[in-house]
């Protein structure tokens, strides 16, 4: 269990399929994707994604929470195809778990506060800052190889130097 809230790097080490926390219809089932904190193996968490025809809520109200899962699977390392082969495609990857602390519960007549993984993969993690100087020094290395910049610490021309790639059919999921 976490102990704690905040983007926590982490280990992928366990992946299974469950029965929904939510969902209610018939078929549905959610993915459950287990880490453990690198920094800390002594902390860790289950993160659930709903599979199911429900919509998402907020800015996912357009997509069904089987939509919303897919995406995130996909940002883990998940290419399509067979769901079963989920587990050796993201095995011992590493990535941001989100921690929310909950509402304190009385249990027992004892107070209890649990920390609940929201999101994984990146959806809402802090970006690692560089400093000017690495920016300048980045942005130099990537326009030296841009046919289009003519001077370092300039934004290459974006149509020149950007190029488009059809994705692959993943097979039949819809995301």
């Amino acid at each position: 269990m976490f102990n704690s809230a905040g983007d926590i790097n982490c280990k992928i080490d366990k992946v299974e399929f469950a029965e929904p926390k939510f969902a209610k219809g018939p078929n549905d089932f959610d993915v459950c994707i287990h880490g453990t904190s690198i920094a800390d193996p002594n902390q860790g968490g289950w993160w659930r994604g709903e599979m199911s025809q429900n919509y998402g809520r907020g800015v996912k109200s357009s997509q069904t929470q089987m939509q919303i899962t897919g995406e995130t699977l996909v940002a883990l390392g998940f290419s399509g195809g067979e769901l079963s082969k989920l587990e050796e495609m993201i095995m011992g990857k590493e990535t941001s778990f989100h921690v929310e602390e909950s509402a304190p519960v009385i249990k027992d007549g004892k107070t209890h506060t649990y920390f609940n993984v929201k999101w994984i993969g990146g959806g809402g993690d802090k970006p690692k800052a560089i400093s000017n100087d690495a920016m300048k020094n980045k942005l130099a290395a990537l326009t030296a190889t841009a046919p289009s910049a003519a001077i370092a610490n300039e934004m290459p021309d974006v149509a020149t130097t950007t190029t488009t790639t059809t994705p692959p059919d993943d097979g039949n999921l819809p995301f």
